[in-house]
């Protein structure tokens, strides 16, 4: 009927004519599509590519691709109007200086290529639906159009060409053709009862989703209709799978006869299930809809041009078709026709026409939608806001097809069956009603459509308010508990909600200035109604439907207060209660928006006339009384009434009363009381609402409360009546201003006020409030910001916090105790920090002026001699409560002994600020004229409001007034007047506490009240100057007690001080040395027991590392090589700083276990020895055991540690100092130690290591019980460590020293051995046993995070791990303090870093670690071994592998525990690489570990303390480790060992910085001939050669051209360090690598600098990065010393204050010497006999290491020491951008970003990112979750979120439906970083998870 319509609108579309079509083309397209759909083409050919040959079939000898040809047409005329189809988390922008109105939006994409700089934009996450209006001019301002959008031509056709035209229209005429016949046939299928199936063909049975059934109900149909159990195993799976029947439909079954399936169909529809009949092939169809929908999106997609002939082609008629059975069509099919449709809207004809074609089918889908076929998401509603926001697109729809009449028509429909099943309704249930609210709400956003709609369609929307009116009325429960708590109450919440949101877009015609008169509709006959004939028509409504509900109730008659007298109607209370006033809450609203306008004021007061001329016909009783009751109720259910009903109960009244959607609820129903108060009367009002609460007879009489109030609760609902009565008088509507922003900025300025006075908030907190205020979004939001800034201060944010608003103290004056929409909670806190009132203030300010309409209520309310009364009874109790003692002492007795009215605290506060409303009003000039209808005069006495001085003269009668009353011994009691009771009062309060405020409080009061008159005035002056009187004697008292107490205080201190001068006199030297060597000692923390002699141990954590490994990447989706995943992680260890037992931290972990399981492992995984510390929480996997000694005394070191420069050298060269190696080694003599280097120089590496197999075959034989040989000893490890072990292990009761070498002692005989071992104690055994079973156990866990699962069993040891523990144990201290250095700089614990030390120091006893370390080498019975080790490797002897004899680690007790295969067990180890193929920093950390004190045992001990002789380490500029005059010898004894020992340290370390030195040149050299241009010959630079002797070959080296001084002061070349050491020490290295390479090879290989090529300027910037590593490898090795060994300090001088260079580039002279002089090798640039021993040494290096020269280079590109500290991948400024990046980059819905490594995961819950994590960072990692905004820190499979380093301009997170951009905060991001770096994240995540209620799902992500 409507074709001709639909056809007119395209007349214009098109002004030229298209092409002819030839007629065979024609049918062959109609054919072609025909067949498509009825399945009859071959399923290889290509629907869409067959479309697209016919598009061009026109064309004579087309070869060219269709695709190209499209393209061509897209150049010519691409699409203008952007309408990208927004999916799910895509961001969507808002810019409310370019959008039309809020639902115009733009896309990301278009967003970042548009300017709105300057504009107010928001964003936020689409939910899918909708799509961007850039480029459309009537959504969007042209100046916002980004660059590729808006360029609209009037006739997009016009570049289309001909032939396309007429092909392109038979074609989508002919696919429309075929949608219409589709869609009918499947509308047809659902009524399968009235057609008759034929022979041969199969059917299905559809089955389709709907929201009104639960799966168990359809199984249940299903198992009913004779379906297989296969069948029902395969529905069962997909909903388990799917979640619910929303992806479409199901097949039950495929049957061959159509009867079958027509009764297995009825069965099914029998239980309203959603069922279908289908024939066989329906796919077929199914799929050319399909590929017919795609070819039809693409070809719109082309240009505008091809979008309007599509748009040809689909009628309204074909498009209604398709509307009316759209609900009912699979997911599918319906979410690519929806796309289509979004995409043709760009088309404004084609809008025109969908808007008509969605009026004609409403009805129609409203009521499938309403039984409940379709979801919200899928349905036409998502795509209705597309053309409902526009007039030019509605007008057609509401005058032509009556839209908003098929609207209001088709909720009633859906509802109305609803009514008396509501709890049961699956439309309640599912809220299938909002989204015909919603479109609605989108069409009333135009103007006058809301008008329009109360004209037309006012009488249904009434019809629906008056059916759900009272929706679930519930009753007191005063018996028993409720049983079940139903959820009843939120399907009538929802409902009200939905329908209440709708109030305001009703009623917002009446801002129009023509609301107030009589118009028509245009193009329409149709009568609009004014405001006041539309007000007058919902209070009918309200009547009626109260003359219907009440019309069985009684009515009686109620007494009013004693003070006036009188009854007034009132029927009795109603049991049912219900928080549902549709009716009534409308009618408020009404109210409520006519106080906006200036133009309303007017029909406002006929409206008040007309209420007070029909109170009985409008039952003014009922209007007042139902939301009287429903505010009562609340309060019933605030103080416990109610609690038997359930917790329901608390949850409702959130909802009604607290914002946000107290706006709908409770403000409305005050609203409306306070609109009937005048025409009601204010003391008939005011004894309602006392008769309502139940206090009646509690109040008149002061003796109960009847039976409607528990007695409990009397005090609590007496305090809410008041607070009631405030809020009445005081939340009056404001007067309508001609801007409409000072309105709202006054709303906006007390909103804010009592945000804020219960703490600071954010800026985000203070938005919520402009959620409560009318026309919040008709200002600009720099409204809030000016608000702000005249109440509030910012307050600088913490950590991650961000930066929050505190209220101004000034601004303190305007808070409202009362205020409704502030919670109780905030009230209390307000209280709390309410700042000290310092001079007599009122507690609340004037109220804001009210609407003239409405002014008259509040001075009639506070003008009620009733309500009066009842204030001056509360104020009488509460005097009379704190025993004031005085002439009314009586009056007071009487009230305490016979009254049962109570007051706490709290209630008089509130009593106390109606009083101060009372005087404000009293005293307040009206503003303007109040309007008064139906005013009471037989209450009030004259016919108008009192004017203020009537009001003070009445107010000072009321206050000197003296009440009498009847005494229980009919005695006449005089009570005291009011003004000289609240002086009583001020009296009897103090002047700290609670008291203070409510002090002056009341003084304000009863100055106020002095000035209502004279009398008053004399009243108060009289009393007032008695009591100034006495509070001055009393000051003047106190004055003199505190002076008298001052002067007591300063004796006693001045006593003290003496006292303490006297005893430091006497005791100056003891205190010297406490201060010395006073140690705290260490303390368990579970027992506190310091007398406990069990094992003690400090807490820490070890972890496995990446940190350093990293090569930093961009963001990316490929995986990440995974070179660094080849090299072994690192080990990092850090302590929390506690200590504990080993029996005590054995049970406290058995604990942690039970504890565990019961969690099931959310929180620790036990099964690697997690736990956490019981004292801070942090977590930990292993007890690192306290070690005692292990260091000197500094002094001690400086006296005996130093030599001269010659004698480290001479120590390494083995002439003339030898290494007298302490501990078990033994000490050989010079002549046998130089005999020992002839053999090893001339026997070779092979002979000397014979040598120490057969050393190791005699050990063995002594161990086994051999005698030992008269035969001198040798150097070797293995003999001392044999003998020491045994005799060790047999001397328990000696006093020996037995860490000595044998060297002058006489030696023991085995057999003397043997008898101490026979006769020792088993104590000692068992000790011996726990020492080891304990340090085996901390190895073990130290390295479990590495080297995975300890093999440790009680019952066995396995000692073949134990130099892998040891290598790793060493590492864990090197790599630990590297990061240390990285985060901190270096030196920090001593003060002088680069940076300053903040928090706890999570190295502070790693000391304690290295020692633990040295200790369980000597117990094991291998730092002997270790030493000779390393030793030997420092002079360049290659030694062969070393075997660790069991027999020499093993306790007695263990050697029958020995694996079998453990003796011919040979272990390759580190310890056994060569010096320059070994990590050196971790050498360092090994000559640490091997001096330490090894009688030590392991028990509780003392923290060293810093020597006092070295405040600061700071020691002389000139000083020198070399200077001779700290090595003279002071002839004590007892100092030689710590002298050889020391020298052994200070030695081995200056050898492993030259051995560093070394490692970096020949990496260097790697690193030069790996270059890409190493190979090119370069033309040497100018300079002198110097020829090296090699044998047969020259060995031409280069230098570098004489120092000149006129050079740069920074050329390394003039560097004293460079020409002495660095440049010959480079040619060494090189010639000799090369003859190593040589050699190896078999070819004569060039020499280094011949074969590089290098110029002088290489060179030297060669020289430099060497330099500049050797240096940072010093740094890093002092900084491990002096954080390790407290007593080297001495190794760092005043150069720890300078700042360590960037880069090579900036490296200095003074900052080389500096270091060099430190750790004592600067006098090498001095020293040619020094340098010439260094040079010989490296060659011992290079060639013992000659077998490793691969490695070598990889060594001294060792990852740390580095300059630089790792960093994460680079974030782009704006997260929306990162959004745009990585939405771009993949398909995910939840990316997510390794902030370590760049790669994006999908973070979906598939366990991406914890499987990521193993291979990225070794249990650790940092993915910043994109759609959420947030971060997740991972630590193995638990996870927990972190706040995001994007933040908007107040440094908040997007937390709300939209938000401001956020950028990326670089202090956020770096203390993220810094956490990352200090290995802080498995101690976040274990805190956060151990103390959220709720965690992560392990391996979720």
């Amino acid at each position: 009927s409507h074709s001709s319509k639909g056809k007119f609108l395209f007349l214009f579309m098109s002004a030229s004519t298209p092409t002819p079509l030839d007629p065979a083309i024609e049918e062959r397209i109609q054919k072609f599509i025909r067949s498509a759909f009825n399945g009859d083409i071959d399923a290889n050919i290509s629907i869409e590519a067959e479309l697209s040959s016919c598009l061009f079939a026109q064309r004579q000898n087309q070869s060219r691709d269709c695709d190209e040809l499209l393209e061509e047409i897209r150049k010519q005329g691409p699409r203008q109007v952007c309408q990208y189809q927004f999916k799910k988390n895509d961001i969507v922008w808002i810019c409310r200086s370019c959008q039309t109105d809020e639902t115009c939006v733009q896309c990301n994409e278009c967003f970042q290529n548009a300017v709105h700089e300057g504009h107010e934009v928001y964003f936020y996450h689409s939910q899918a639906g909708g799509c961007c209006d850039c480029g459309d001019a009537g959504a969007w301002k042209p100046e916002g159009f980004c660059t590729r959008h808006g360029n609209i031509s009037v006739d997009p056709m016009t570049n289309v060409p001909d032939d396309i035209k007429a092909t392109g229209s038979t074609i989508v005429s002919c696919i429309a053709d075929e949608w219409v016949a589709y869609c009918l046939q499947y509308v047809k299928n659902y009524d399968f009862s009235n057609w008759e199936g034929e022979e041969g063909v199969g059917y299905n049975v559809v089955l389709h989703s709907d929201d009104v059934h639960t799966v168990s109900e359809v199984m249940d149909a299903v198992s009913e209709a004779d379906v297989s159990n296969s069948e029902t195993e395969v529905l069962a799976k997909r909903v388990n799978d799917k979640g619910s029947f929303a992806q479409g439909s199901f097949t039950v079954g495929s049957i061959s006869d159509f009867f079958t399936a027509r009764s297995r169909a009825t069965i099914l529809a029998a239980h309203n299930l959603h069922v279908s009949v289908v024939r066989e092939g329906e796919e077929k169809r199914v799929a050319a809809f399909l590929a017919t929908v795609r070819w039809l999106y693409r070809l719109a997609q082309t240009s505008d041009g091809m979008c309007r002939m599509v748009c040809v082609g689909l009628t309204i008629p074909h498009l209604r078709t398709m509307m009316e059975a759209d609900i009912r069509l699979s997911k599918d099919v319906v979410a690519p026709l929806h796309n289509l449709y979004l995409t043709l809207m760009a088309d404004q004809p084609f809008k025109i026409a969908i808007s008509r074609a969605y009026a004609l089918a409403f009805s129609a889908v409203a009521e499938l939608y309403g039984k409940g076929i379709g979801t919200s998401e899928n349905s036409l509603f998502g795509i209705s806001v597309q053309f409902l926001n526009r007039y030019m697109y509605v007008e057609g729809m509401l005058l032509e097809y009556n839209f908003l009449q098929s609207v209001s028509s088709s909720l009633l429909k859906i509802l109305k069956p609803t009514r008396d099943e509501f709890a049961t309704s699956p439309i309640l249930i599912h809220r299938r009603y909002n989204p015909l609210i919603g479109d609605l709400k989108v069409i009333f956003t135009l103007p006058d459509t809301s008008r329009f709609f109360c004209g037309t369609c006012m009488d249904d929307m009434l019809e629906i308010f008056v059916l759900f009116q009272y929706l679930h009325p519930q009753t007191r429960n005063v018996v028993m508990h409720v049983e079940f708590e139903s959820r009843d109450w939120m399907h009538a919440f929802n409902l009200y909600l939905g329908f209440g949101s709708l109030f305001d877009y009703l009623v917002n015609w009446y801002e129009s200035p023509s609301s107030v008169e009589p118009m028509t509709m245009p193009n329409s006959q149709q009568k609009l109604p004014t405001v006041f004939e539309h007000m007058k028509q919902v209070v009918h409504a309200v009547a009626s439907w109260q003359t219907k509900f009440l019309e069985s109730v009684v009515w009686d008659v109620m007494p009013r207060m004693p003070s006036v007298g009188g009854h007034i109607p009132l029927y009795a209370e109603l049991e049912n209660k219900s928080f549902h006033l549709f009716t009534h809450r409308f009618f408020a609203t009404c109210i409520r928006e006519s106080c906006r306008y200036l133009h309303l004021y007017q029909p406002l007061q006929d409206m008040q006339s007309y209420v007070a001329a029909s109170q009985e016909t409008l039952g003014i009783v009922a209007l007042v009384d139902f939301p009287l009751v429903d505010i009562v109720w609340e309060c019933q259910i605030r103080s416990g009434m109610w609690r038997r009903n359930g917790q329901i109960m608390l949850d409702q009244i959130l909802n009604y009363a607290e914002p946000p959607f107290c706006r709908i609820f409770k403000d409305l129903d005050i609203l409306l009381i306070q609109f009937l108060a005048t025409v009601y009367g204010s003391n008939r009002l005011f004894n309602h609402i006392i008769h309502r609460f139940g206090l009646f007879e509690y109040l008149s009489s002061k003796k109960s409360t009847g039976r409607q109030v528990d007695s409990s609760a009397t005090e609590q609902l007496l305090e809410e009546m008041i607070t009631f009565l405030i809020t009445l008088v005081t939340e009056l509507p404001l007067p309508a201003y001609e801007n409409p922003a000072d309105r709202v900025k006054i709303m906006l300025r007390r909103e804010v006020v009592h945000k804020l006075v219960g703490g600071p908030c954010t800026y985000s907190d203070l938005q919520e409030t402009m959620g409560l205020i009318p026309d919040s979004d008709k200002v600009k939001s720099s409204l809030l910001d000016n608000v702000i800034d005249s109440i509030a201060e910012w307050l600088e944010g913490t950590a991650l916090e961000p930066s929050k608003l505190r209220l101004k103290e000034r601004a303190w004056s305007e808070y409202d105790p009362a205020f409704p929409h502030t919670l109780h909670k905030t009230h209390q806190a307000a209280l709390e920090s309410r700042p000290k009132l310092k001079y007599a203030q009122p507690i609340v300010p004037p109220p804001p002026v009210a609407h003239p309409a409405f002014a008259a209520a509040r001075v009639l309310l506070l003008s009620d001699r009733a309500l009066l009364s009842v204030v001056r009874d509360i104020i009488y109790s509460y005097t009379a409560s704190r025993r004031v003692v005085g002439a009314a002492s009586e009056a007071y007795f009487y009230i305490c002994s016979e009254w049962q009215l109570k007051c706490s605290l709290s209630g008089f506060t509130k009593v106390l600020q109606l009083m101060t409303l009372v005087m404000h009003n009293a005293f307040t000039v009206d503003p303007a004229p109040m309007y008064l209808a139906g005013y009471d005069r037989e209450l009030c006495g004259n016919a108008g409001v009192p004017s203020p001085a009537d009001r003070r003269e009445m107010l000072s009668s009321f206050m000197r007034e003296s009440p009498d009353v009847v005494a229980s011994t009919d005695r006449v009691v005089t009570l005291p007047p009011l003004i000289v009771c609240l002086m009583d009062l001020h009296s009897s309060l103090s002047n700290a506490g609670v008291d203070d405020p409510i002090k002056q409080w009341v003084l304000w009061v009863i100055s106020k009240v002095g000035e209502l008159c004279s009398k008053c005035q004399a009243i108060v002056e009289e009393r007032m100057q008695k009591q100034l009187d006495e509070k001055r004697m009393l000051e003047l008292q106190e004055r003199r007690d505190r002076a008298r107490e001052r002067a007591m205080q300063a004796m006693k201190k001045s006593a003290t001080s003496f006292a303490a001068h006297i005893e430091g006199m006497s005791d100056d030297e003891d205190d010297d040395v406490m201060d010395t060597n006073g140690e705290d000692k260490l303390e368990c923390i579970v027992c506190r027991d310091q007398d406990n002699k069990d094992h003690i141990g400090y807490l820490a954590f070890s972890q496995a590392s990446r940190y350093f490994h990293h090569s930093f990447s961009e963001i990316h989706l490929d995986d990440v090589s995974n070179e660094h995943a080849k090299r072994s992680p690192d080990l990092h260890i850090q302590f929390c700083g506690h200590a504990m037992h080993l029996g005590c931290f054995d049970s406290y972990l058995a604990m942690i276990i039970e504890r565990s399981g019961m969690q099931n492992g959310l929180i620790l995984n036990t099964n690697r020895g997690q736990y956490q510390c019981p004292l801070c929480k942090k977590i930990g996997n292993v007890l690192v055991p306290s070690v005692q000694g292990g260091s000197k005394s500094n002094s001690d070191f400086k006296k005996t540690a130093l030599c001269d420069h010659s004698g480290w050298v001479k120590w390494a060269a083995g002439a003339e100092h030898r290494p007298r190696i302490r501990g078990n080694i033994g000490i050989s003599s010079d002549e046998e130690s130089e005999e020992l280097d002839k053999s090893a120089d001339v026997r070779g590496t092979e002979e000397v290591a014979m040598d120490m197999e057969s050393s190791l075959s005699a050990e063995r034989m002594i161990a086994c019980g051999g005698a030992e040989t008269d035969g001198h000893r040798t150097g070797s490890s293995l003999t001392g460590s044999i003998a020491d072990f045994f005799r060790r292990i047999t001397s328990s009761t000696d006093g020996e020293d037995l860490s000595s070498g044998l060297s002058g002692r006489t030696t023991r005989s085995l057999s003397e051995g043997a008898v101490h071992m026979a006769s020792a104690e088993q104590n000692e055994a068992l000790r011996v046993e726990k020492e080891h079973t304990m340090l085996f156990r901390y190895l073990g866990d130290l390295c479990e995070p590495v080297l995975g699962q300890s093999p440790f069993v009680e019952t066995n040891y396995y000692y073949s791990s134990l130099p892998d523990y040891l290598r790793m144990s060493l590492a864990s201290v090197s790599f630990s303090l590297s990061t240390d250095v990285m985060d901190k700089g270096a030196f920090w614990h001593l003060g002088q870093g680069d940076k300053k030390s903040t928090g706890v120091d999570i190295y502070q006893h790693i000391g304690k670690h290295v020692s633990c370390i040295g200790k369980a080498m000597h117990v094991f019975g291998i730092r002997d071994v270790l030493k000779d080790r390393l030793f030997a490797s420092i002079r360049g002897r290659a030694l062969s592998s070393t075997r660790w004899p069991e027999r020499i680690i093993l306790a007695p007790s263990a050697l029958n525990r020995v694996p079998t295969n453990f003796l011919t067990t040979v272990e390759e180890s580190w310890f056994a690489n060569p010096l320059l193929a070994m990590p050196l920093l971790d050498a360092v950390v090994l000559v640490l570990s091997l001096y330490f004190d090894e009688e030590d045992s392991i028990a509780v001990l003392k923290s060293p303390e810093q020597p006092t002789d070295a405040p600061n380490f700071e020691m002389d500029e000139d000083f020198s480790m070399d200077d001779p005059e700290m090595c003279e010898e002071d002839g004590q004894n007892d100092r030689q060992t710590s002298c050889v020992g020391n020298m052994d340290i200070v030695s081995s370390i200056r050898w492993i910085c030259i051995a560093y030195l070394v490692q970096t040149i020949i990496g260097e050299m790697e690193s030069i001939k790996n270059s890409p241009v190493s190979g090119e010959v370069v033309p040497q630079s100018v300079g002198s050669k110097r020829h090296v002797d090699l044998g047969d070959e020259d060995y031409e080296c280069m230098e570098s051209e004489p120092f000149s001084p006129s050079g740069s002061e920074n050329d390394i070349s003039s560097w004293s360090i460079s020409e002495a050491l660095l440049r010959p020490l480079v040619n060494t290295v090189g010639k000799h690598c090369d003859c190593i390479q040589s050699q190896s090879t078999g070819v004569d290989a060039k020499p280094w600098g011949r074969r590089l090529g290098l110029r002088g300027k290489d060179i030297s910037d060669m020289l430099r990065r060497i330099l500049f590593k050797w240096i940072l490898f010093v740094r890093f090795s002092l900084h491990v010393i002096t954080r390790c060994r407290p007593d080297l300090t001495i190794f760092c001088p005043k150069y720890a204050l300078s700042e360590f260079p960037a880069s090579e580039s900036d490296l200095t002279e003074e900052v080389v010497l500096l270091h060099l002089r430190a750790v004592g090798v600067a006098d090498l640039c001095q020293d040619a006999s020094a340098v010439d021993a260094v040079m010989l040494l490296s060659e011992n290096w290079i060639w013992a290491a000659s077998s490793y020269h691969s490695q070598l280079s990889a060594y001294s590109h060792w990852h740390y020491p580095r300059a630089t500290a790792p960093h994460f991948v680079a974030l782009p400024e704006a997260y929306t951008k990162l959004h745009g990046q990585l939405t771009s980059l993949c398909s995910y819905d939840y990316p997510a970003i390794c902030l370590t490594c760049g790669k994006v995961l999908d973070a979906a819950g598939k366990g991406q990112c914890s499987a990521h994590v193993k291979f990225c960072g070794e249990e650790v990692g940092i993915f910043f979750l994109l759609q959420d905004c947030n971060l997740l820190l991972l630590f193995g499979m638990r996870g927990c979120y972190y706040s995001a380093p994007y933040v908007d301009s107040h440094g908040e997170k997007h937390r709300h439906y939209r938000g401001k951009p956020l950028f990326l905060d670089m202090k956020r991001f770096n203390m993220l970083t810094k956490l990352w770096a200090t290995h802080g994240i498995p101690r976040e995540v274990v805190q956060k998870r151990s103390t959220s209620t709720r965690v992560i799902i392990n391996g979720h992500y």
